[in-house]
This record gives C-alpha cells, structure tokens and sequence, in this order.
C-alpha cells in the first residue's frame, strides 16, 4: 500500500541511477521514518506503507518489500525441512528397519500358521465349522423323522391297525396297485352278490384273494419299514462323521483364531 503526502521526507527518486545511492545511516532514518508496517486489525493481513512523492517509488518499495518478505519466509521454510529431515533421518532409517523386519516376521508368520480365509475374509475353518454343523443338525432332524415314521409303521404291522396314514406306505406304486386290486376285487364280489349265493364258487374264489392281497401289502410295507430302517442306520453312521468333523474343526477353529490374534499383533 503506498500514500502520497503533502510534504514528505524526501528521498532519491527510483528514476535516479542506483549505484549513486548512498547508504548510509541518514537515508536509512529517512527511510524508516517513511514506511509504516503494520498488522490489520483482526485479519492476518500486513500492511505496507510508504510515503513518497515519486509514484513509482511510493508503489515499488512496498511491493518489494513484501516479495523479499515472502522470499524470505521461503527460504525460512525451506531450512528448517531440511533441518528437521536431516535431524530425522537417522530415526527414520531406523523405523523403516524396524518397519521390513516386522513385516518379514508377519509373511514368516502367514505362512507357517495355516490361516485360511474364505468368503467375506472368514477364517475357512470357523467357516467349515458352520457349514458341518448345519449339515449335522440336518441329518439329526432327518433321523429323528425317519425314526418316528418307523415307529408308527412297526406300530401299525404289529397291532393289526391301518397303515394307510402313513405317507410313505401311501406312496408306494407297489402297495397303490394291490389296493386298486383290492377294490376291484370287493367291488367285484359287491356285484356277484346281487345274483349269487355267499357260497357259490365264484364268490368264495374271490373272498380267498383278498387276505392275500392284504398280506402282500403288508408284505411291502414290512419292506418300507426295513428300507427306512436302512436309511437311519446310514444317517446314524454319516452323523457319526460329520459329528468327527465337527469336533476337528472346533480344535481347528480355535487353534486359528489364536493365530489370527497373534497375527494382528503382529501386524
């Protein structure tokens, strides 16, 4: 900023031939006496004044001025990075060391403590864990179904008592004919009976076919009821080795999550 004024001190005009400015400590004075610096008042702003009657004077010392300022502060700044790098280095090399070596200690580490990671960065043992006791408990369901189904069809053959409720019995192609022949067959007599007497041969050949049809069905439910007891037996012995791989994966499981703690420390 530069102010004209009235009667200021003068000093040599810039248009003058600076290598006959004398410096000296009367032109120094001069030169204080006409520059006003200052800090604005709540801003960060300095202000440069410098009183003049040469325009080009007043304009150009504080323009200046505050580039050697600037230059000055660089310079400032630039020393003392290059002071505090040079004062850290050694420490910085240091920590840099510090830094390779721990990272050669967590690839050593990685690579010697079997820690797996599946979906969504999940350790792949407590992973297979989940999954094979889910699988587990599947088969225990299954089993524990078939088992009552069993039950209730052992029940049925030995009690005499129908066996038609149950589902697998129902479904059965082999027992659906022998009960589409076993209607046929009454339908048949119902028929006969209109016009025959209980005792005529037909008849009686034709009461004679229905405990064998029955017996067949029983037959084949007796046959389910061994097929599904098959199953249970197979389900029991694949329990018997997911419940094995349950409790390997929980040693597993827990060996590496202790990996896992000691990896992040070391990370």
């Amino acid at each position: 900023k530069s102010v004209l004024a009235s009667n200021p001190p003068s000093i040599q005009s810039v248009d003058e031939d600076p290598s006959e400015f004398l410096v000296n400590p009367g032109v120094l004075k001069k030169f204080k006496e006409q520059l006003r610096v200052y800090s604005a008042e709540r801003s960060r702003v300095i202000v440069v004044e410098f009183w003049s009657k040469d325009k080009k004077l007043a304009k150009l010392v504080p323009n200046t001025l505050a580039e050697l300022y600037l230059e000055f502060a660089r310079e400032v700044t630039l020393e003392s990075d290059r002071s505090a790098t040079g004062f850290l280095e050694p420490e910085i090399q240091d920590l840099r060391e510090k830094v390779e070596a721990a990272e050669a200690k967590v690839a050593e580490f990685r690579s010697t403590s079997d820690i797996l990671l599946g979906n969504n960065n999940a350790l792949l043992a407590t992973q297979q864990l989940s999954e094979v006791s889910s699988e587990l408990s599947r088969v225990r369901s299954e089993g524990s179904a078939a088992e009552s189904k069993i039950a209730s069809i052992r029940a049925a053959l030995n009690n005499g008592g129908s066996i038609d409720v149950i589902p697998e019995v129902i479904s059965s192609p082999l027992i659906q004919r022998l009960r589409e022949r076993q209607v046929t067959t009454q339908a048949e007599i119902s028929e006969l009976s209109t016009t025959l007497l209980p005792n005529h041969p037909r008849i009686k050949a034709l009461n004679s076919q229905l405990p064998e049809i029955e017996r067949q069905i029983r037959i084949a439910a007796n046959n389910i009821l061994t097929s599904l007891e098959n199953n249970v037996d197979l389900a029991k012995m694949g329990e018997a080795t997911l419940l094995q791989d349950v409790n390997r994966l929980k040693a597993e499981s827990s060996r590496v999550s202790e990996a896992e703690v000691q990896l992040r420390a070391l990370e």
